[in-house]
């Protein structure tokens, strides 16, 4: 399954990079995670690994596979239940206040799992949705 979400982010966009780019910031944002470890001491960067465990006790293994600040960023996840990649692009004019955000997600269902997809295609991307809207808001708190 395969979905694309563009979003226009009133922050500017290294704000926007940084919050997104950090494992450590994802329980402040993402609505369905209960908990984040990272594994890797130090700020965020190519090969960062942590886990993180979902509001319904779901397990996912990640790893930053792209970090090319503030443009591009990347991760690559695995779970008892799927596969995924997860890209973002920030597009923005030098110096301007708004951030275009672009995420492309790619999910895997294992064991059987692609019969939810459906489910999951118009939940997903609903969530992420809302999820960028607090990254917005902590964009803009961290760049003020």
């Amino acid at each position: 399954m395969q979905f694309v979400i563009t979003r226009e982010l009133h922050a500017p966009r290294e704000a926007v990079f940084d919050v997104i780019a950090d494992p450590r910031r994802r329980i402040e944002w993402q609505s369905s995670l209960r908990e984040v470890h990272v594994a890797d001491e130090g700020p965020p960067r190519l090969g960062t690994c942590w886990y993180e465990v979902t509001r319904g006790g779901l397990r996912f293994d990640l790893q930053i596979t792209e970090f090319e600040r503030p443009l591009r960023w990347a991760e690559r996840g695995q779970g008892r239940i799927a596969d995924a990649k997860l890209t973002v692009r920030f597009e923005a004019e030098p110096g301007a206040p708004s951030t275009l955000v672009i995420v492309e997600a790619e999910v895997d269902f294992i064991r059987g799992l692609h019969l939810v997809a459906p489910v999951v295609r118009v939940l997903m991307p609903a969530a992420l949705r809302a999820d960028l809207g607090r990254v917005e808001k902590l964009a803009r708190a961290t760049h003020n």
